[in-house]
């Protein structure tokens, strides 16, 4: 199948939509680094959030890392 950024921002957000933690954690990489969509680093980090409230570890850490260097939050 050919590469398609966009189609797996689409999917990512559909499941992220539905409630998917991994998603919702993908989806937050997609807004970070402007894969398949412009990139926007406070909803990056709002979709890290989601994940991370509902216990996803890697969301978990990826939320620690947007505090840590201040990735559509503040830095703390």
């Amino acid at each position: 199948i050919e590469k398609d950024l966009k189609k797996a921002f689409h999917f990512y957000e559909l499941s992220s939509n539905q409630g998917d933690s991994d998603a919702q954690n993908n989806l937050a990489k997609c807004y970070q680094f402007g894969i398949g969509i412009e990139k926007d680093l406070k909803k990056a980090f709002h979709f890290y959030e989601l994940s991370a409230n509902q216990g996803n570890s890697i969301g978990q850490l990826n939320l620690g890392i947007c505090y840590q260097f201040g990735i559509g939050i503040e830095k703390d």
